[in-house]
């Protein structure tokens, strides 16, 4: 892997939000990333379905990994979300996000978020600003 993927593979491991809902990275290369999540019963909602903000932490966790695996910082700038199916309790959740559009602040990244059946359950669309854009 490349130096900058590596040194993120390195930080990722002292990443508290990660380590507090069990997030597991399954490959990162440049411009892209994929997670897993397997659910639990304390990210159900009153409606006895997994709350979206979890779903959303999964495919934010993989844009954050996606958006900083080019050796440039970046943060979030914008994340529309659509929840497209209800995620259960017996399902493992799998992000995939990929570099869509690179611009010299502000690029734009497609996420997608998938059951273990590879049902897509939310389709989401973001852009990331590079806080510097020196490598």
């Amino acid at each position: 892997m490349g130096e900058y993927i590596d040194k993120l593979l390195e930080k990722s491991k002292n990443d508290n939000f990660m380590k507090l809902l069990g997030i597991k990275i399954l490959k990162i290369e440049k411009g892209f990333a994929s997670v897993t999540l397997k659910m639990r019963e304390d990210f159900l909602n009153f409606n006895n379905l997994i709350h979206g903000g979890i779903i959303y932490s999964v495919a934010d966790v993989a844009f954050s990994l996606a958006s900083n695996s080019l050796g440039i910082q970046a943060v979030a700038l914008q994340v529309n979300v659509n929840f497209l199916k209800p995620v259960n309790l017996n399902d493992e959740l799998i992000a995939e996000v990929r570099l869509k559009k690179m611009g010299k602040t502000v690029s734009l990244y497609e996420m997608e978020v998938f059951n273990a059946e590879k049902s897509l359950v939310a389709s989401l669309i973001g852009n990331a600003f590079q806080l510097n854009n020196k490598k």
